[in-house]
């Protein structure tokens, strides 16, 4: 085991993370449901809300509610998937422990 060969990979690797972290800020996800749509740039800054106008009736004010929550978590789950993606990318195969999370 070359711990010096080690040592540069894991520099490499989170170098790779930091420039991630910055690209992430500027990538763009959408999740929407039943006339929400929602958009999160990839460190999750949520960036628009567009509602359909039908939903707009003051009397379903809380299923509009209930929606723009659901159209929140549809938004996180694709940013949680793109970061994911991306973060493997950067490890290249790498098997990490159970529970270890990146970035760090």
């Amino acid at each position: 085991m070359n711990i010096a060969k080690m040592m540069q990979q894991a520099k490499r690797m989170q170098n790779d993370m930091k420039t991630l972290q910055e690209k992430l800020k500027v990538l763009e996800v959408q999740g929407g449901v039943s006339g929400v749509n929602v958009t999160l740039y990839g460190n999750g800054v949520v960036k628009a809300i567009a509602i359909d106008s039908s939903l707009l009736n003051p009397a379903d004010k809380e299923t509009t509610e209930d929606v723009i929550v659901a159209a929140l978590n549809k938004a996180r789950e694709a940013m949680e998937k793109m970061v994911e993606g991306e973060t493997q990318k950067i490890m290249g195969g790498l098997q990490l422990p159970p529970g270890f999370q990146l970035p760090f």
